[in-house]
């Protein structure tokens, strides 16, 4: 990293700022009321808002699809879950 330039610029060079956004972006999420979490669950919420965020989510929706078949092949949901994304 840069870190004069991005001082500069008046940009942060730590990552203090994006930890604590997202403890408590996920936080909020994880503590609403009568919510229950898994620890696959739990995770699933920073790793999608990540591929959001960055602009990969849609590149990465069939491989996360496909995925969750080969671990759940008797749900019947992916199909739907298809369609909806091709409609959006």
């Amino acid at each position: 990293m840069h870190h004069a330039n991005l001082r500069r610029r008046g940009l942060p060079i730590g990552s203090g700022h994006v930890e604590a956004a997202d403890k408590t972006h996920a936080g909020e999420r994880m503590k609403i009321s009568e919510m229950c979490w898994s620890m696959a669950g739990g995770q699933a919420i920073p790793s999608i808002r990540s591929l959001i965020k960055s602009g990969r989510f849609d590149k990465s929706w069939d491989y996360i699809v496909e995925e969750l078949k080969k671990r759940d092949p008797a749900n019947k949901n992916w199909n739907h879950w298809q369609e909806k994304k091709k409609a959006a």
